[in-house]
């Protein structure tokens, strides 16, 4: 039942978090706490190669979307217990990501 517990939470704040980044570009909402949490970050065009690969490091929305995925990778790892199961969906993600991406 502990497994069970944690994976719902995990999903709990996964889903906070979903909720904070479509806050964050659709109404602005947490501007007020400053200019990493702002619209304007999340969507500032990445100039170097570090912003473009870690754009974590720069904004709030982009914070979310990555505490996201290891909300999920943890979930699946609990499922599968495979730590090369998730290096290489990890791997995969990230190729089909920058595939679609532009």
């Amino acid at each position: 039942m502990e497994t069970l517990g944690l994976i719902a939470v995990l999903l709990l704040v996964q889903t906070s978090l979903n909720a904070i980044a479509d806050s964050i570009v659709h109404h602005d909402a947490y501007k007020s706490w400053g200019y990493f949490f702002s619209k304007d970050a999340a969507e500032e065009p990445k100039y170097n190669w570090f912003h473009r690969y870690f754009p974590m490091f720069y904004d709030a929305w982009h914070l979310s979307k990555v505490l996201q995925s290891l909300c999920i990778i943890v979930i699946v790892y609990i499922a599968t217990g495979s730590i090369i199961f998730i290096a290489i969906m990890l791997l995969l993600r990230g190729l089909w990501f920058n595939l679609i991406y532009k």
